[in-house]
């Protein structure tokens, strides 16, 4: 009699665990079933989720913003194609993100030191955000309005390169991973901080190397420099600036010489003149705006302040005879910044 009681225990047992695995294989099927049915709650009617960001440019920055103060603002637009999206969930509502981090308050951080930013899309306001449709279909237009706002957020900042990433992605909050559209920076954005403008204090200098004689020359035919500079009044700004110069003969202005001719009304014969800057001899070129041009080198960076060129000129002979007379000479000077 116990033999089969026992025997029975064990069948019941043996059934109960039976139920007990059919069941959870059941409520995995039905979970599996559930979420497949809230993936597609959203269907791509027309266009494209993709938009493609307008360039732009960032102005300088100037340091001295208070923290958590306005930078700069820049807007722009980001383009694609007629969109429409149809949820079948009434009032179908999309979260604004972006892939940049989220630090709080809205702001999103640029990696760079002490800068963060305002996304608005659609001036929707400031991401993240939740909106909601009035109706199933979402109709995305295939312009829209970004507007994004650098922000202190640091007592220092610095400029650079922010790498290009997804300003801003809206994704279903009834269908989580369905995107409803997407934002791409296309290029790298480049930040620089605001510098000084410079101007000259003597525009116009004379240069006195007096009388000179033939002894007064060295064993290299040189004489002795007499030295003068440029000097500079630099406002505004708090970074620095890179001061580059070109000296440009006036009476010969395709000269890319180191040797300056003496002007057509001088007496003199069989020499010649040298500008000095801090690195050696100058080499003229052309009167040209911007860098890399010919004869032009940078002299060095200032800040805001006086900075001044320090130069020198002399006299040099040339071969052949030498004659006594007066020995004058012009340069003019191109200043550029970068």
């Amino acid at each position: 009699m116990s033999n089969i009681i026992s025997e029975n225990t064990d069948t019941q047992r043996a059934w109960i665990k039976t139920i007990k695995y059919i069941a959870l294989i059941a409520t995995a099927i039905s979970l599996g079933t559930s979420g497949s049915k809230a993936l597609a709650n959203c269907t791509l009617l027309e266009g494209s989720t993709g938009r493609i960001l307008a360039p732009f440019t960032i102005p300088p920055l100037d340091s001295r913003t208070p923290i958590n103060g306005v930078l700069a603002t820049v807007n722009t637009t980001a383009s694609g194609t007629l969109t429409k999206i149809d949820c079948t969930t009434p009032s179908p509502k999309a979260s604004f993100e972006s892939d940049f981090s989220y630090i709080g308050n809205q702001l999103y951080a640029t990696d760079l030191l002490g800068i963060s930013m305002h996304i608005n899309v659609s001036d929707a306001g400031n991401m993240p955000f939740v909106i909601s449709s009035s109706g199933n279909v979402w109709t995305i237009q295939p312009t829209q309005n970004i507007r994004i706002q650098f922000i202190k957020t640091g007592p220092t900042i610095e400029g650079g390169t922010v790498a290009p990433k997804i300003l801003s992605r809206a994704t279903s909050v009834e269908s989580p991973g369905f995107i409803l559209q997407e934002v791409y920076m296309p290029t790298p954005w480049t930040v620089t901080l605001l510098r000084p403008t410079c101007q000259v204090n003597t525009p116009n200098i004379s240069v006195d190397l007096g009388e000179v004689s033939i002894i007064d020359f060295n064993t290299l035919g040189r004489t002795q420099p007499v030295d003068f500079s440029i000097d500079l009044d630099c406002t505004g700004g708090t970074d620095t600036t890179n001061v580059y110069v070109t000296m440009t003969d006036a009476s010969n202005p395709g000269n890319t010489t180191s040797l300056l001719g003496l002007t057509p009304g001088s007496d003199a014969q069989g020499i010649a003149l040298e500008v000095n800057n801090r690195n050696g001899q100058v080499t003229f070129g052309p009167d040209l705006s911007g860098t890399g041009n010919p004869g032009q080198w940078l002299d060095g960076d200032t800040a805001a302040g006086s900075y001044s060129i320090p130069l020198s000129v002399n006299y040099v002979r040339l071969p052949g005879p030498i004659k006594g007379g007066t020995a004058n000479s012009g340069v003019t000077y191109t200043l550029n910044y970068d």
